[in-house]
């Protein structure tokens, strides 16, 4: 910089919500991609002061997480960030972090990411209006619709027949025919078994009081005739919402179990209704948005499976891929939202199980499919493709509990860990040839642990450094390492108390 050079100055104030170390770290790197950053209480009491030698393109300082204004001062012009208007939609006070505001509050989803994590990862990228961002594991759509209140294009895939539909109903509100959604009107009807036919009725039958089951019979005939696709999918989403909590299933519970308490004096209509109410003003909100920003980006949600994803010839080019990946026998997300695949009619019931073997890192497997696993493991080790600190800590688990008196799932753990690492091998591979140049895949991944032998040794599973590991054995570059704490599980987004406390941003880049 020449010495007449004139720097800019901004001025960012951090919002009124208590947030954590990591986030305040990675909000100064963020800033550090544009120049010097100091804390100057004189200027800014709670934020952050920014000297640069160019002006900071607007949409940059638009889609900044986390500040709730931004003050030039040279032009003395403040800007409100997008996210900070988004949450005030939720929280109008602004007192405290919302996960949940504008679409991503149409449905509960056990484990997902916050949109402010989301959020920060693209402005780590430097993203520009207009880029193309994936994610391979696309749950509850988080990402992809950040990514359209964001102005970017988007791109998600799920093996999860209901991730699909809620991802697409999530982004749909962009767009979806409001007037066409607020003519829904329901009457407060009740249909037994032999006037109306939910999807695989034996099952549902035993999950629901017989008042509750058929109230929601009620409502699903009243929604199977609404015309319109999108106003329709909205509506069994709103339904799918309630389910758990007016079924015999426990919802502290993120697998299939009973709960103590069954409801049985539910009014279902009322709690749809006023469920209903709250997700038509998170569309206007949305498409509210939609005309200030000129959110007219594009999203494309298939249902297809990571491993192979770069043969899927109806997905988009794209820039980078950001996802939150499943763990080693980790969250069971089919048999959590199973009442939700059923009553939607998105699976059968014969076909759950095979569901839940094909998505990654989960714990069902056949006998025989563990003796095959454990064989190609034990018979290649020394020609696997995989580090070795990943195959060393399989053959570990194998050792302690192949004669080991231990129940079925710790006899199953090592086969489980091997092919979820040769999976998520795969899946790196996968969007390494699906990647430019320059691009990056992000993944938010943490550590766990098991159980292992007799004695039932803790065995540390590192799983964000032998995915970072793996990542670089197929071929990218290890670009950036953002360590965190205390995400979802500090605005209540998991229910277990051994949710992942800790994790890391992994930025893998091609």
């Amino acid at each position: 910089m020449s010495e007449n050079q004139t720097m800019l100055d901004y001025l960012l104030v951090y919002p009124d919500y208590s947030m954590w170390s990591y986030e305040e770290d990675m909000c100064e790197e963020i800033l550090e991609q544009y120049g010097e950053i100091s804390e100057n209480p004189f200027l800014v009491e709670n934020g952050l002061s920014l000297s640069t030698e160019a002006e900071v393109p607007e949409y940059n300082l638009e889609t900044l997480p986390f500040f709730q204004t931004v003050k030039n001062q040279e032009s003395g012009e403040t800007l409100t960030p997008r996210g900070h208007q988004y949450e005030l939609t939720e929280v109008p006070e602004g007192t405290r972090k919302s996960a949940r505001y504008l679409g991503h509050g149409l449905h509960e989803y056990t484990g997902k990411f916050y949109p402010q994590l989301v959020s920060t990862i693209f402005s780590l990228l430097d993203l520009e209006a207009g880029d193309t961002v994936m994610d391979p594991f696309c749950g509850s759509g988080t990402t992809l619709y950040q990514g359209r209140l964001e102005s970017l294009n988007t791109v998600g895939i799920d093996i999860n027949p209901f991730s699909v539909y809620l991802s697409r109903t999530k982004v749909s509100t962009l767009d979806v025919d409001l007037s066409e959604m607020r003519e829904f009107s329901f009457s407060c009807k009740t249909l037994t078994s032999e006037e109306y036919t939910l999807p695989e009725p034996d099952y549902l039958d035993k999950w629901f009081e017989d008042p509750v089951i058929n109230q929601v019979r009620g409502l699903h005939s009243q929604i199977s005739d609404v015309q319109n696709d999108q106003v329709r999918q909205l509506l069994f989403i709103t339904l799918s919402d309630l389910l758990r909590t007016v079924s015999h299933q426990d919802e502290d519970q993120i697998r299939v179990l009973r709960a103590d308490e069954i409801p049985e004096d539910v009014d279902v209509y009322e709690m749809f209704e006023d469920r209903f109410n709250k997700n038509v003003k998170r569309v206007e909100d949305t498409q509210d948005f939609k005309t200030k920003f000129d959110l007219n980006e594009e999203t494309v949600v298939e249902q297809a499976d990571a491993t192979t994803m770069a043969e899927e010839t109806s997905l988009p080019d794209i820039d980078h891929m950001v996802c939150s990946p499943p763990y080693a026998t980790g969250l069971p997300y089919v048999d959590t939202y199973r009442l939700s695949l059923f009553t939607l009619g998105l699976l059968e019931k014969k076909d759950r199980r095979d569901l839940e073997r094909q998505v990654i890192g989960n714990r069902e497997i056949r006998p025989q499919e563990k003796e095959d696993l454990e064989a190609e493991f034990l018979d290649n080790y020394d020609s696997l493709w995989l580090p070795d600190n990943v195959k060393e800590l399989i053959k570990r688990v194998y050792d302690l509990n192949v004669d080991a008196d231990v129940g079925f799932r710790r006899k199953n753990k090592a086969a489980l860990l091997y092919k979820y690492f040769r999976d998520m091998r795969d899946v790196l591979d996968q969007g390494h040839q699906m990647l430019p140049e320059g691009g990056n895949f992000v993944l938010v991944v943490g550590r766990n642990t098991t159980k292992a032998g007799d004695d039932k040794e803790v065995v540390e599973i590192p799983t964000d450094d032998f995915l970072y590991d793996i990542g670089e054995m197929v071929g990218y570059e290890k670009a950036n390492l953002v360590e965190k704490s205390l995400n979802s599980t500090a605005i209540g987004e998991v229910h277990s108390k051994n949710a992942i406390q800790e994790e890391k941003i992994l930025f893998l880049e091609k």
